[in-house]
């Protein structure tokens, strides 16, 4: 999200955007449909935006719009009146059209953290980002608190920020203060029973959650994500989640 909207902000450069930015479900339209928009001139700006969101599992191999898109590409011109943006869950590097994008074109890589390293290598650099002094034990704490919940690890980090004085280093004991062990919280049970009108369940859930001693602001940021995920489905927008999800979030929306 964050990189296309960096992209957005450049491409477009404050021009309107009710003339220049389109956004297409790859599923749900024809090559044709993208041609004529990657094709239309910009309108009070020098550049219009196109963001595609590419089919994905058995559609692929099915997909007229994904066998045109490599000659869409390439025919752009450089530099471009359009700027193309394909969204992929897992493209599939031998398909052409992916292929296609090569230079002057970007890859943005979006894949989450896996290892513990990264995690904290990403609480680092958010931490520089706020100006924060962390200590790398600090930082370590986080990670095993939290786990590879990027959201909530921002979350902690700017509270983290906010308890600390200016000048003074955040430490392993302020990320005791401040955090607690969420990763292994029930919360999703409480956001399904939520989603899916168990009332009594949920009270419940939330009690037990309580009990545990998990603060307010945590089970709130949960909360705000899932409900976020469900206005995304319930709008059409494809979120990057696996495909159980994707069919729970949809009966929940």
């Amino acid at each position: 999200d964050e990189a296309l909207a960096a992209i957005r902000a450049a491409a477009l450069e404050g021009g309107p955007e009710d003339f220049n930015l389109d956004r297409f479900d790859g599923s749900a339209i024809s090559a044709q449909t993208l041609e004529n928009a990657v094709d239309t001139l910009p309108v009070m700006a020098s550049r219009r935006l196109v963001v595609l969101t590419a089919p994905e599992g058995r559609l692929v191999k099915e997909s007229e719009l994904l066998d045109r898109l490599g000659e869409v590409v390439q025919g752009l011109r450089n530099p471009p009146d359009t700027v193309l943006v394909v969204i992929a869950l897992k493209p599939d590097k031998r398909l052409r059209w992916v292929k296609a994008f090569r230079d002057p074109s970007v890859v943005v890589e979006c894949e989450a953290p896996k290892q513990s390293r990264q995690v904290v290598e990403f609480i680092q650099s958010e931490a520089d980002r706020l100006g924060l002094d962390l200590a790398p034990a600090a930082a370590r704490e986080l990670a095993e608190q939290v786990g590879p919940q990027l959201l909530l690890l921002r979350q902690e980090i700017e509270k983290l920020s906010l308890m600390v004085a200016p000048g003074e280093r955040a430490e392993r004991e302020h990320v005791g203060w401040s955090t607690h062990a969420v990763a292994e919280q029930p919360i999703w049970d409480l956001t399904d029973a939520i989603g899916e009108g168990r009332v009594a369940e949920a009270v419940s859930t939330l009690g037990r959650i309580a009990e545990h001693g998990a603060p307010s602001p945590v089970v709130l940021a949960s909360l705000a994500t899932h409900f976020r995920l469900l206005l995304r489905t319930a709008e059409g927008v494809r979120v990057a989640r696996p495909p159980f999800v994707v069919k729970k979030l949809q009966r929940q929306a």
